[in-house]
């Protein structure tokens, strides 16, 4: 691409990666794309359409003009996903013909791998996936109750900062390989929405029995343990859930909810489950948080 920076961003999956070149010096780059990765965004949810600027007329205070090539990486509902993101400093030559064809190309491989049915880090599904399944069973027992949880990995930063990444990563596909049997249900659809976040689909499921499963989930993430032999960190996991309810946007409302669930559980220290009735304020079911 002959580019001095390159950036890859999909807020949903919390990915920001960055590439600086090796032969083209560009001592800016980051900064110039942290301030212009926004307006990219936004620009791209409105078209949707390569965007190259080979004559920018706008930056932010204090950070040089880039000569831009940005393409949107679109879902299979056609929502957009992300964007891939290439900068030249001015005095290089224009983004041609043979980039815009190359970024369009890269960009469909990446769309390939965003719209595959498996998270390729743990091999859980996709969020779309989940959603497609749990659609399926929810037209086929219309009559029957099904509930959604969404999971958050606790404390992962620490992991991080302590031991790296690698500790990080090993903490997320061991939680993931819980969302199974036999520490959940054999029916359940369970997926990875973004980083250390998941969603299990829960179905013929209701608030009580549900909550039951995710305290389940929370004795066996309990038992388990990362870092060095020298030092170890016990994981925990919270949870949200809430009930599905009847229409065409079911599974998103009540993913919605449940993550609203997650997030209020979290803001009280996590290792919990909340439903997302007790994270409204309403009276919830006796015993259904930890």
């Amino acid at each position: 691409m002959n580019a001095s920076f390159g950036a890859l961003v999909i807020p949903q999956r919390q990915i920001n990666l960055g590439y600086a070149s090796r032969i083209l010096t560009d001592d800016s780059a980051v900064r110039a794309h942290q301030h212009s990765v926004r307006n990219l965004l936004a620009h791209m949810r409105r078209w949707t359409a390569p965007l190259l600027l080979n004559q920018p007329t706008f930056a932010a205070p204090g950070v040089p003009l880039r000569k831009t090539l940005a393409l949107p990486l679109v879902e299979i509902n056609g929502k957009l996903a992300g964007v891939l993101v290439f900068y030249k400093l001015l005095s290089l030559p224009d983004f041609g013909r043979r980039q815009l064809y190359l970024g369009r190309h890269l960009a469909r491989q990446m769309e390939a791998l965003l719209n595959t049915r498996h998270d390729l880090a743990t091999g859980l599904l996709t969020r779309t996936a989940v959603e497609q399944d749990a659609s399926h069973i929810i037209n086929a027992r219309p009559d029957e109750p099904h509930c959604i949880a969404c999971i958050d990995v606790d404390q992962l930063h620490v992991v991080n900062e302590t031991f790296g990444f690698d500790f990080g990563d090993e903490a997320i596909l061991r939680i993931a390989n819980l969302l199974q049997a036999p520490v959940l249900p054999d029916d359940v659809i369970a997926g990875r929405l973004a980083g250390d976040q998941f969603v299990v689909f829960l179905p013929g499921c209701d608030i009580g029995s549900a909550t039951q499963h995710m305290q389940r989930l929370q004795t066996a993430a309990n038992a388990l343990t990362v870092g060095l032999a020298s030092r170890r960190l016990r994981l925990s996991v919270t949870c949200g859930i809430e009930k599905l309810s009847k229409g065409a946007s079911a599974f998103s409302k009540a993913l919605a909810a449940a993550e609203l669930a997650c997030r209020t559980a979290k803001e009280r220290r996590g290792d919990r489950t909340c439903t997302h009735q007790k994270a409204a304020g309403r009276a919830p079911a006796i015993g259904l948080e930890r």
